[in-house]
């Protein structure tokens, strides 16, 4: 199936984002999960930040790899729906966008990376087992 990585891409990363905002799943779910205080709005911000850059590195890495084509096909290196992400790219974007985040908010940048770092493992496993059930 051709739409299965976005969906999962898309899947993942509002498991992702949710994880964030929650916290610890373990403590809200007992019954204090409304008490959302700023910890986890700003590491839900540094998550899209992240996850922005991610895309946009991703997208930047894919076509300067492939410039051959796209220098005369411009207008397309713009279309991220035409696909072409490079993974490498995708996580340097992530990383400079977490720095960058941490820098403009003057927030801890550890702190931050390890809060992101299971959304990031699970946005990864999800985008490559969609991924595989493209290739097959």
């Amino acid at each position: 199936m051709r739409n299965t990585f976005p969906i999962l891409f898309a899947l993942g990363t509002l498991a992702g984002l949710l994880w964030l905002l929650l916290g610890d799943p373990i403590r809200r779910l007992s019954g204090r999960w409304r008490d959302l205080d700023a910890a986890a709005y700003l590491r839900l911000d540094a998550g899209l930040a992240t996850l922005a850059a991610g895309l946009v590195g991703a997208r930047l890495a894919y076509v300067g790899a492939h410039w051959d084509y796209f220098a005369s096909h411009l207008a397309e290196a713009f279309t991220f729906s035409a696909g072409g992400l490079s993974w490498v790219g995708g996580a340097l974007g992530a990383m400079a966008g977490l720095a960058a985040f941490a820098a403009l908010r003057r927030a801890p940048l550890w702190v931050l990376a390890d809060s992101l770092a299971l959304p990031a493992a699970l946005l990864a496993a999800v985008s490559w087992g969609g991924w595989l059930t493209v290739t097959r």
